[in-house]
């Protein structure tokens, strides 16, 4: 199949690998970093924004795969010519404006507010059809803060800590969840759904992939992530096969970052036979000698992905990874992993009992803080 991939920057450069290893043909464009990947896949022209606005310079064989929902207009666009697209629509698009969020989320009946604490909030990821969830779906921790204990700069993701559900039993907001499917298909949405819960409140909903839980998802997904997206357009995909350990990604960067240092964008990180699954190169490429160096503008970043039957197994085997890529100048945080062992009991509880005593224990980290490797 044939796809395009079409991110912002870094973040959907791993889609296109996975797509390109399935032995689909691949092409991939980063946004706002046209650098990215070069090297590593085959980059579609830099003109091709303006071109798509006369979608018949594509083959019409071609699925458009958005890494973020926020192109909703070119999606709407290339819908109306009888294009397949995957990830975005001119609703997502629409909820960029705040106004139109809230008279959304009003008319929807959804208990959208803002909860007494976010101390145990959690992520639920999934795919719709156009018509309902697809099942299982994922469950996810995220640390947002660069510091342990919510200290020090935002970062919109430092960490994360994701897994399968077997059942999908959270009666707090299933009837919340059935109004946002409404929502959806009348959208004709078809993609990746996030929901933000806290005390068992909607507070907030992206059409859109979540970074950093995109690459825990593609690792634990055992089927051809390719048909998966063509079946999902089409309405076909009800339910995805999925590993069910759990996985811990760690997100790691050259401090300062974001950085405006000149010479960062070659600084080398080892070849191509350094991208081990695990190894998620954000915004890589590949120069004319096979070496892999920064293509971001922003600075030095790269992930790391662990795995394990329960969230302690998860987090070394991450950590036992990370020391093998990370030199004494990346930064990142030592403790991602301690807050789902915190949080994840209820949770479990009351949506897949079969999880229980597969969590693990909470791990020493009263001292962790953010380190360089």
């Amino acid at each position: 199949m044939k796809f395009l991939v079409w991110s912002v920057g870094g973040e959907g450069l791993y889609l296109a690998l996975r797509l390109k290893a399935e032995g689909h043909a691949v092409q991939f464009i980063a946004d706002t970093n046209p650098g990215i990947g070069a090297g590593l896949v085959d980059l579609a022209p830099v003109d091709v924004k303006m071109k798509l606005k006369r979608p018949s310079v594509l083959s019409k064989e071609t699925i458009v795969v958005f890494s973020r929902g926020s192109f909703g207009l070119l999606a709407e666009t290339l819908k109306k010519e009888g294009y397949l697209t995957f990830g975005a629509s001119h609703f997502h698009h629409a909820m960029q404006l705040g106004d139109y969020v809230r008279d959304v989320h009003h008319l929807a009946g959804l208990p959208i507010g803002v909860p007494n604490s976010l101390a145990d909030a959690y992520v639920l990821e999934g795919w719709f059809n156009g018509d309902d969830f697809i099942f299982p779906t994922f469950g996810a921790f995220q640390e947002y803060a660069f510091m342990a204990g919510g200290v020090g700069p935002w970062t919109e993701c430092s960490g994360v800590t994701g897994f399968a559900f077997k059942n999908f039993q959270l009666p707090k907001f299933r009837d919340s969840l059935g109004k946002l499917k409404e929502i959806l298909h009348q959208a004709e949405y078809k993609g990746p759904i996030s929901v933000d819960v806290a005390e068992g409140l909607i507070y907030r909903y992206v059409c859109g992939f979540r970074y950093d839980f995109l690459y825990l998802m593609l690792q634990l997904l055992q089927q051809d992530l390719g048909k998966l997206i063509a079946e999902t357009c089409r309405g076909f995909s009800k339910h995805v096969k999925v590993s069910f350990d759990y996985g811990v990604c760690v997100r790691v960067s050259m401090a300062p970052y974001p950085s405006l240092v000149d010479d960062l964008p070659g600084y080398q990180l080892g070849t191509k036979d350094d991208l081990r699954p695990w190894f998620i190169p954000v915004g890589l490429r590949m120069n004319e000698d096979g070496v892999l160096v920064n293509a971001s503008k922003d600075g030095l970043l790269f992930c790391v992905c662990g795995f394990g039957q329960t969230i302690k197994e998860a987090q070394a085997d991450v950590y036992s990874k990370l020391v093998q890529v990370a030199g004494p100048t990346f930064q990142f945080r030592i403790d991602i992993g301690a807050v789902a062992m915190k949080g994840i009991g209820g949770l479990l509880q009351s949506s897949d009992p079969s999880r229980e005593g597969r969590v693990g224990q909470t791990p020493e980290l009263s001292g962790a803080r953010a380190e360089a490797g």
